[in-house]
């Protein structure tokens, strides 16, 4: 790459050489190294970026009044230290955040809070300005939703480093797992668990009552009390081997037991390390919050006696507690479910015990992008996806503070503006304003709620956060950007946690869903187990420039259906109709979704066991919903996972698919692209279709015949 640094004037196009170095350095593709270059020769035409235009890529971030980010990304990027970053160094260090493995990720992330290439070893000033750092970004956007202080943060690193006054890399990779760390920089979940399990709860069933609510969160503090007392416990016995010997009136205290806890008399007198006196503190406070706790937990227990709170059952730990909560909840619950909706209580408990068991995580991974190439600082929709964030996080926070209230007719066509500052927009044109519209943001609300998504573990995948914490440890996976494989050209953007998408739709689209707004709101209540796909949000980022026209750009948030641990060995977008509907063999792969006559071909079969009638039944009224709303074009996209034992898998958690009948194979569906009206050119391309085709055959005929010709088609493939 020697040319690339020494060319006064990048070429148009990327010489070959330079392509075959960085596919042989890095994870990516020739394509996505040609990408990079086209991006980095509109960035730096001269052939290298100084530190002022590296900090200008960055957008807003770029634009904080701390530049500590910034400045120490641009020194772990430039390798060879000469105050200038050339194509490959630039290309270099991104495709590590993009693609690269967790400790290479961690490595450079430890590199850029000390600042240097190859760093030894991290101060504790060095950890606290990367923490205050990513707060300060995070402050610039939206306000703080942690309360994180630089005590908290300063005792956390002592406690990482033990006897040492500085951190190793190896006790960062550590760091990165703990908690405490990870809610520093926005990303643990914090004291949303209990949320989580209070809500999942209430809003799942109409039938439960606010003392059962009351003592889901009761028992959720408990847990989370538990587990802070034990980190306690433990930072106790390690200063104490490090100190002076106790003296004979102190006591150590067993803190997993639930007897009263005693506090020394006089623990500064011979526990003079500031860790433990800070600790001593800490204890203190949980003591009083313990017992208001058990307090709580005494005045529930009369009121609550379907849960069966009891003492014995503290020292769960927060998964086991939050499993055993909820599976006693939804025994209870599913019966009615079963007579409102016609689904089986086997299955529409076996449905919420998976999303419960996938909401559950034990250790956090850097995740890289599921398809496509990440977005990143200097990429032309950069600043576009920040404005996304921060205008779906404010919406959401102001609807968080409305009084929970029966929908209205006003509420399906309100629209909330708000003003997303000139900050957020590209450097080089500061005079453009952006609004962003929130549509019926009620609505979307109690759909988020109907599907057990509560609003902080929402805003916790979809709001900036999650972007900013990811990028402080190394990590710019936090957003892949993928143009549509249809035909309408339409961009995906896959969060960092893969939970949901965030999917550009076309102005006739956003009318569609808005016009059906209502009927859709109505078929998740009637319908908890639809497979109709699930919209969570409709947004318009709406720029205005002088003197120019206003430009739209309308968007949802939805649910992505393959979040999972299980790899998709294979996918299919079926219709049921055949005409255009196979895939050539020289563009089939593990990523495309195969067609109709590519799932005949392959003689594959949906196997369900007992519950193929209740699956079908749903399906039908799926159809008659959409075909209603006088909608075609649908599909059911259907990923197949068939190499490791089902059952294995169901043990680990986090599945939300159907198994087999035979516990080797896990089916995950949906009914996606159903914002497609039967109007007058899908009348004339029927007409036109048909001239050619059998129309029996043809995709694009009435809503009617589109229905029953899908739902026949999965009678058949339904085994």
């Amino acid at each position: 790459m020697a040319g690339c640094c020494d060319a006064s004037a990048l070429p148009k196009n990327i010489r070959r050489e330079w392509i075959e170095e960085l596919t042989l350095q890095t994870s990516l593709n020739a394509s996505e190294v040609k990408a990079l270059y086209a991006r980095f020769r509109r960035l730096a035409p001269n052939g290298f970026l100084l530190p002022q235009q590296f900090q200008r890529t960055m957008g807003v971030l770029g634009l904080s009044d701390d530049a500590f980010l910034p400045e120490h990304m641009f020194r772990v990027f430039d390798s060879n230290e000469d105050g200038m970053l050339s194509f490959h160094e630039f290309a270099t260090a991104l495709a590590t955040m993009i693609r690269g493995t967790e400790d290479e990720k961690l490595r450079l992330s430890f590199n850029m809070a000390a600042g240097k290439c190859q760093a030894e070893h991290l101060s504790l000033q060095d950890f606290l300005q990367l923490v205050r750092a990513c707060k300060g970004l995070t402050s610039s956007l939206v306000a703080l939703s942690n309360d994180t202080s630089e005590k908290d943060v300063e005792r956390l690193f002592f406690e990482l480093v033990g006897t040492s006054d500085v951190m190793t890399f190896e006790t960062y990779k550590a760091a990165a797992q703990h908690e405490g760390f990870l809610m520093s920089l926005g990303l643990a979940r914090g004291r949303a668990v209990r949320t989580r399990v209070a809500t999942g709860a209430q809003t799942v069933s109409p039938v439960s009552s606010q003392s059962r609510q009351d003592a889901f969160v009761a028992l959720a503090d408990i847990t989370e009390m538990h587990s802070r007392l034990n980190r306690v416990d433990e930072l106790l016995h390690k200063k104490a081997a490090q100190t002076a010997d106790f003296s004979e009136d102190t006591h150590v205290v067993n803190f997993a037991d639930a007897s009263p806890l005693r506090r020394p008399a006089s623990p500064q007198a011979n526990l003079v390390s500031l860790g433990v006196a800070d600790a001593w503190q800490d204890l203190a406070r949980f003591v009083e919050e313990w017992d208001a706790l058990r307090g709580k937990i005494g005045g529930l227990q009369g009121s609550s006696g379907l849960l069966g709170v009891r003492e014995a059952s503290l020292p769960l730990d927060d998964e086991e507690m939050e499993s055993k909560v909820t599976s006693r909840a939804m025994s209870r619950m599913s019966s009615k479910h079963s007579a409102e909706t016609g689904i089986t209580g086997d299955v529409w408990r076996r449905q919420q015990t998976m999303q419960a068991s996938h909401r559950k995580q034990r250790r956090r991974r850097l995740l890289a992008p599921k398809k496509g190439l990440a977005v990143h600082f200097g990429h032309e929709s950069w600043n576009m996806v920040l404005s996304m964030m921060v205008g779906i996080r404010m919406s959401v926070a102001r609807c968080k503070h409305e009084i929970h209230r029966e929908l209205q007719p006003v509420d399906y066509i309100m629209q909330e503006k708000f003003t997303i500052t000139p900050r957020l927009m590209p450097y080089r044109d500061e005079r453009k304003t952006t609004r962003f519209v929130d549509f019926a943001p009620m609505v979307f609300q109690e759909i988020r709620s109907r599907f057990g998504i509560s609003e902080e573990e929402y805003l916790r995948s979809v709001g900036p956060e999650q972007l900013l914490g990811n990028l402080v440890l190394g990590n710019l996976s936090s957003l892949s950007e993928l143009s549509s494989e249809g035909k309408s050209g339409a961009f995906f953007y896959y969060t960092a946690d893969g939970k949901y998408m965030m999917k550009t739709v076309t102005p006739k689209e956003f009318v569609l869903l808005r016009k059906m707004l209502k009927g859709y709101s109505d078929h998740i209540k009637e319908n908890p187990g639809t497979l109709v796909v699930r919209f969570l949000g409709l947004h318009c980022l709406r720029a205005q420039k002088s003197r120019r026209p206003k430009k739209n750009l309308y968007f949802v948030v939805m649910a992505n259906m393959f979040n999972t641990p299980c790899e998709i060995h294979r996918r299919y977008d079926l219709k049921g109709s055949w005409v255009g509907r196979v895939t050539l063999p020289e563009n089939r792969n593990s990523h495309i979704a195969l067609k109709d006559v590519d799932f005949q071909q392959a003689n594959e079969k949906i196997i369900v066991g007992k519950e193929r009638k209740s699956l079908l039944a749903q399906i039908r009224r799926d159809s008659e919903f959409l075909a209603s709303n006088n909608i075609i074009d649908y599909s059911l996209l259907l990923g197949i996972h068939d190499k490791d034992s089902a059952l294995a898998v169901q043990a680990k958690g986090e599945v939300l698919g159907f198994v087999s009948e035979d516990s080797r194979t896990i089916y995950f569906m949906g009914i996606i692209d159903i914002l497609t009206p039967f109007d007058k050119m899908k009348k004339l391309e029927h007409t036109l279709k048909a001239l050619r085709h059998d129309w029996h055959g043809v995709s694009c005929c009435p809503p009617s015949f589109y229905a029953s010709r899908f739902c026949n088609f999965m009678e058949r493939a339904f085994g």
